[in-house]
C-alpha cells in the first residue's frame, strides 16, 4: 500500500511540474532561454559556440513576452553594423523559438544574417534587467 501511495504521490508531483499553467491558471508559452556570461569577465578557456550552455554563469527561461525582451530582440536585430564576430570569446546566447544569436565580449554577433557588431554595454545592460526580472517572477 505504501508503495502504491509513493508511486501515486510522484505520478501526481510529475503531472503537476509537467502542466504548463502557471500559478494563475494561465498558459506559460515557451518562448525562449538566454545563457549569460558578463562581457567584462576574462576566462581561463575559451568560451565557444558549444560550450556557452554549460558555462554560463546565468540562465533564463523566457516564458512570456515583454517589453525588456522586446527592446533585446530590437538590439539584436536592428543597426546592424557590419563586424565580425570572435567564436572563443562567446558571453551571450539568446535562443527565441527557431533564431539564435550569439553575442562575444565586444558585442560582435553570429545570427542567421551574417556577422555584425552591436552596443555590448546595451545589450548587457538589457540582460541584467531581464535577469532580475526572472527573479521577480
Amino acid at each position: 500500500m505504501k508503495k502504491w501511495l509513493a508511486c501515486l504521490s510522484i505520478l501526481s508531483l510529475n503531472s503537476l511540474v509537467a502542466s504548463d499553467l502557471n500559478a494563475l491558471g494561465h498558459r506559460n508559452e515557451f518562448i525562449g532561454v538566454i545563457y549569460y556570461i558578463p562581457f567584462h569577465v576574462e576566462t581561463y578557456v575559451p568560451v565557444t559556440p558549444e560550450t556557452i550552455e554549460a558555462t554560463a554563469h546565468q540562465k533564463v527561461v523566457l516564458y512570456r513576452e515583454s517589453e525588456l525582451l522586446n527592446r533585446l530582440k530590437d538590439e539584436l536585430t536592428d543597426n546592424q553594423i557590419p563586424g565580425r564576430f570572435d567564436d572563443r570569446t562567446v558571453r551571450l546566447k539568446v535562443r527565441l523559438k527557431r533564431r539564435v544569436f550569439l553575442v562575444d565580449s565586444d558585442g560582435g554577433v553570429k545570427a542567421e544574417g551574417g556577422e555584425y557588431k552591436i552596443n555590448p554595454d546595451t545589450i548587457e545592460d538589457l540582460v541584467r534587467k531581464l535577469t532580475q526580472q526572472d527573479k521577480l517572477n
